[in-house]
């Protein structure tokens, strides 16, 4: 009986650690859709003798609802440099230690050490960064017509425009139209942005993903598409026949990397991060996605390239690489209402 009792205790025993040795050996990220080289993924699962889940969404607000409705199951979460803020100060991510981050300190390009949505890294690093432009064809397309973001609102052009499914984006561009900063968060001011998109929405063929609005591009059935560098520059490679266009005032953004603070193996998770700034694996994932990296070695090899290729200049090219950030503006946080007006509105334009 002893005996008997001996080994069911052994077998429980031996159950329980079989299940937390298959719960630490998980890791759960909640990223952006298509927006990184799962050879990577595959990679990191084989050398680590790990599982990766891999969640994607295609905005913001779908990011924030994924992770706001789940609890101690995201390891790593890819937010937008204005979240940051919030997240910090809800306690909702980690204070990074960097000491397990070899990588991010000695390949982080020096432009990004210290950024004013998060001086010092301490809560984040980036895994991509850009700009917002207008992706055209240029055959049907008057260059002339391109001067910063007026062409999104032009007649001439009617139901040839793809617009983001985006509030802050479209809310931003409207702004800077009519001539205030993409972070003026005045209630009336917003407003009166919120009259011009109102008599914008004639005048798109929708509000799409990024993706999703590049393939109307692609199939002929927009003209003009508000997007994202990485994203015109995969589409002027499929091609020819479209060219990228950056205001000369525009969203400077990036996409950050961040450990919440609940985050159930946060040690896997550091390792991911540490391993996603070797120099391969930045390379690998600038050239799937073709956004630009955070990774300065990147950069300095896409130069020596693009002395034997020139079709690697593409990738180095002020519009999509901008030289001097000042210029551009980064979003701010904003507060709970100016949020719900943002959303209001876009959701009475997109209906």
């Amino acid at each position: 009986m002893i005996l008997k009792k001996v080994l069911i205790l052994i077998i429980i025993l031996i159950i329980v650690s079989c299940s937390s040795q298959k719960k630490q050996n998980v890791l759960n990220i909640l990223n952006w859709a298509e927006y990184i080289d799962e050879n990577l993924l595959a990679q990191f699962e084989k050398e680590h003798n790990v599982k990766i889940n891999y969640d994607c969404f295609n905005n913001t607000e779908e990011m924030m609802a994924k992770f706001n409705n789940t609890k101690n199951y995201y390891d790593i979460i890819v937010p937008s440099e204005y979240l940051i803020g919030d997240l910090r100060d809800e306690n909702k991510i980690e204070l990074l230690d960097h000491s397990k981050l070899p990588n991010v300190k000695k390949n982080i390009l020096d432009e990004l050490k210290n950024l004013e949505y998060d001086p010092g890294n301490l809560y984040s690093v980036p895994i991509f960064w850009g700009v917002l432009g207008i992706l055209y064809h240029k055959n049907k397309i008057d260059i002339n017509d391109m001067n910063e973001f007026d062409i999104l609102f032009n007649e001439k052009y009617k139901k040839e425009i793809a617009m983001l499914d985006s509030p802050k984006e479209n809310i931003g561009v409207a702004l800077k139209k009519l001539g205030y900063s993409l972070n003026e968060h005045s209630i009336p001011i917003i407003k009166e942005a919120e009259k011009l998109l109102k008599n914008q929405v004639s005048l798109v063929v929708g509000y799409f993903s990024d993706i999703a609005a590049k393939s109307l591009m692609l199939n002929g059935e927009a003209s003009i598409q508000l997007t994202w560098g990485g994203e015109a520059i995969d589409a002027m490679l499929k091609d020819p026949n479209l060219d990228f266009y950056t205001p000369n005032s525009t969203n400077l953004w990036f996409d950050v990397l961040a450990i919440p603070s609940d985050a159930p193996n946060k040690e896997l998770a550091y390792k991911f991060i540490n391993f996603l700034y070797e120099n391969e694996a930045s390379y690998a994932n600038f050239e799937e996605t073709k956004y630009n990296s955070p990774n300065k070695n990147v950069l300095k090899r896409l130069k020596s390239e693009a002395t034997n290729k020139p079709e690697m200049k593409l990738y180095l090219d002020d519009r999509f690489v901008p030289k001097n950030f000042s210029k551009h503006e980064v979003f701010k946080r904003i507060s709970k209402k100016v949020k719900e007006e943002q959303m209001r509105i876009y959701v009475e334009i997109s209906s």
